[in-house]
């Protein structure tokens, strides 16, 4: 499923075609115009996943770029079976770059880049706003190192996560891809950070108080578009430091926690009355009966409709 273009700062909504062009603010370094840096490019995705957040996949022909910044921290992945070679360009001359097969150039919001690529390559990319990057880790500043031809087994998989939800069209929810850019940025402040970054010990997880306060949080907005960054307000804590604390405290990740006590009360309705598993799916949050079945299976080994039958039995 291909999702359209979306910057207006909500959760994207499936499209029925694809987006003509990319999402991404270049810009000229000098005079801080606007350009269609990727105007060529052939666009399978273009989707802002959360408010300062953008993820985009997309074939681009030979292209080349003069003094170009983003105002986000970028990380392009070489989606392509062939390492991609790349000229980029500096005050001291023209410099080769290779970017193998998985790996990523990470360029830090507002630096400029000269590239040129002589062929035609895959890409996906996540960009994040340094406000965004700073409020779900909870640092005041954050400077990213420029890195070209990075094999981040980490990044690789949080930004294929963030595709694959798009593609399917966002069936975990805002919790789901909140709680992935969440764990993106603190890893590309972890890694890839100038200063050096050394996490807070866990202990042993959130205090009692802030733990009640959570979960009474979470059972009141339990069939709601609930975030990560709405948990951690509850607890006066940053998102990624609220992750890490909770996950020590309970044991599961706050995204597996409500999955957990969605598919618990879904199990209560099925085993309650005739609503059908649709309904029953609609009620608890979930986007559909597929993300329902699914999450419900992997928690108690059957599906709604066999619980159903059984249950009725």
């Amino acid at each position: 499923m291909d999702i359209g273009a979306n910057t207006s700062g909500g959760m994207p909504s499936p499209g029925r075609t694809r987006p003509r062009r990319s999402a991404m603010p270049f810009r000229e370094a000098e005079t801080g115009a606007t350009v269609e840096a990727l105007a060529d490019a052939e666009m399978e995705m273009s989707a802002e996943v959360v408010p300062g957040a953008l993820v985009e996949v997309g074939s681009n022909p030979e292209w080349e770029t003069r003094d170009l910044v983003v105002p986000r921290h970028y990380m392009a992945l070489n989606l392509d079976p062939e390492p991609l070679e790349l000229e980029r360009r500096g005050a001291g001359g023209t410099v080769r770059e290779t970017l193998g097969p998985k790996s990523f150039w990470v360029n830090p919001s507002g630096r400029p880049f000269s590239h040129r690529v002589a062929r035609e390559n895959r890409f996906g990319l996540v960009a994040l706003t340094p406000d965004l990057v700073r409020r779900l880790t909870g640092r005041d500043e954050v400077e990213v190192k420029l890195a070209y031809g990075i094999a981040d087994p980490q990044l690789y998989h949080l930004t294929r996560a963030l595709i694959g939800e798009v593609r399917a069209g966002f069936p975990g929810g805002p919790i789901f891809v909140q709680s992935v850019v969440t764990a993106l940025a603190a890893h590309l402040v972890r890694s890839h950070g100038v200063k050096p970054f050394t996490r807070p010990p866990a202990r042993h997880g959130l205090t009692q108080a802030q733990a009640t306060r959570v979960i009474d949080f979470i059972e009141a907005r339990l069939v709601d578009g609930i975030t990560v960054e709405e948990m951690a307000a509850e607890a006066a804590l940053s998102p990624a430091h609220f992750s890490r604390l909770f996950k020590a405290k309970m044991g599961e990740t706050p995204y597996r926690y409500v999955m957990r006590r969605r598919v618990e009360r879904a199990r209560i309705l099925l085993d309650s009355g005739d609503r059908r598993v649709g309904e029953v799916a609609r009620l608890i949050g979930f986007s559909g009966t597929s993300h329902l079945t699914r999450q419900f299976k992997q928690h108690f080994g059957i599906t709604p409709s066999q619980f159903q039958r059984e249950a009725r039995r």
